[in-house]
């Protein structure tokens, strides 16, 4: 059975004795949602731990990854993840294809994402009502 040490030294390629976190608590409402991005920068690395009681499939919330492949490919017309001046939020052109995963976010799940994997959190649905996402989400820092 693999540790928590094994999977991050499996996913981020670095010695965990060699790695710091910080972490904050998160939740998402109905209609919260969180764009496309990345969580490069100083990190080497994202995780989110998902600590709400239950979640149904049709509560939304999902954490959709694009593939790595998509981040070394580049594609002509790329734009800026962020604000555009004078054009308002645009989908990135690494979206064109349509294709990527998700993960559902499931209670007592945890996700260790790899440095600048492109992803984004879907809007939770109205059908989850009162219910919210409730997420321990943070980075590694290498010492």
């Amino acid at each position: 059975m693999l540790t928590h040490e094994d999977t991050i030294s499996e996913v981020l390629h670095r010695d965990p004795s060699d790695i710091k976190y910080v972490a904050s608590s998160y939740l998402y409402r109905a209609g919260w949602g969180l764009s496309w991005h990345n969580d490069a920068g100083p990190y080497c690395g994202a995780f989110a731990y998902y600590i709400h009681e239950n979640w149904k499939a049709n509560w939304g919330g999902e954490l959709m990854i694009l593939p790595e492949a998509r981040l070394t490919t580049p594609v002509p017309g790329a734009i800026n993840l962020g604000y555009e001046q004078g054009g308002g939020f645009k989908e990135p052109a690494y979206c064109e294809r349509g294709e990527g995963s998700f993960i559902m976010p499931k209670p007592n799940r945890m996700v260790i994402l790899s440095k600048a994997l492109l992803h984004s959190v879907n809007p939770v649905s109205i059908k989850a009502g009162e219910n919210m996402r409730f997420s321990i989400a943070g980075f590694f820092i290498s010492k």
